[in-house]
């Protein structure tokens, strides 16, 4: 008689702990579904940072290289032809890419002596829709060559490159460059 009490007890022992533990995987599930769900949310969050990193520094190389191309076009006018000095004739020039623009002085002086002035114009047209604001100031500035005072024209070059010359707000990057010559 021992042996079948000794099973009826076992066995309801056994229905309870079973209980029990039915209880507890339950928790243990909503526990690890709960951790797993934080896990994935700041996965997303940093790829989704990756990703706006990865476009803000895109459009900071189109802004910059836009700035960069302004800079070296006046650089080249500048140095095949004097275009920005008060002794060049007033001349419109085309930086390869969109709307062309003038430099020069007219009636052409015979030195850089006088006053200061400045020469702004855009460069647009580019593939990827960025654009530059450049300004040239031209400084006239007298040094001695052999105890002669001589004038010369030294410019100071800005170029403000764009991501795109329609954007506005946050989606506007600009890069700006400058340089003496």
């Amino acid at each position: 008689m021992y042996l079948p009490l000794a099973a009826a007890r076992n066995k309801i022992m056994d229905k309870h702990n079973l209980e029990k533990q039915k209880g507890f995987i339950l928790v243990y599930t909503l526990i690890m579904v709960g951790i797993i769900s934080i896990i994935i949310g700041i996965i997303s969050n940093s790829i989704l940072g990756e990703i706006r990193i990865s476009r803000d520094e895109s459009e900071s190389l189109k802004a910059f290289y836009a700035a960069d191309t302004g800079i070296e076009c006046v650089r080249y006018y500048q140095d095949n032809f004097k275009a920005f000095d008060k002794t060049t004739a007033r001349k419109t020039y085309n930086c390869g890419v969109g709307d062309n623009f003038t430099a020069g002085f007219n009636p052409p002086q015979a030195d850089c002596s006088g006053g200061e002035y400045v020469y702004n114009f855009t460069i647009d047209g580019f593939s990827n829709s960025s654009c530059a604001k450049i300004e040239v100031r031209v400084i006239p500035r007298s040094i001695k060559v052999r105890g002669d005072d001589v004038w010369v024209c030294d410019l100071e070059v800005i170029s403000a490159g764009r991501n795109s010359c329609s954007a506005s707000g946050a989606n506007l990057v600009e890069r700006v460059r400058w340089e003496d010559m």
